[in-house]
């Protein structure tokens, strides 16, 4: 399975419609117009997530403790 890293969502709290992993934001890349997160989760795997930067697109931290997730349709099938 293959979740494309701008599909990713990290949230705060915890949203049951999500596929999703608790997990720590580990680091943070600005590109311009984007922000790559790192979300290491607690197996010790790193789940990347890409965030345009817009005025409403709330910003995380390194060492932020938070939700990272997906929609069920975001997912692809590799095989």
């Amino acid at each position: 399975m293959t979740v494309h890293p701008e599909k990713v969502q990290i949230l705060i709290e915890e949203d049951r419609t999500l596929n999703l992993f608790r997990g720590k934001i580990t680091d943070v890349v600005y590109l311009g117009e984007i922000t790559k997160y790192h979300v290491t989760i607690p197996n010790g795997q790193v789940i990347l997530a890409k965030h345009h930067n817009l005025s409403s697109t709330k910003t995380h931290h390194v060492g932020d403790n938070v939700f990272v997730g997906w929609a069920i349709d975001d997912c692809g099938l590799v095989t």
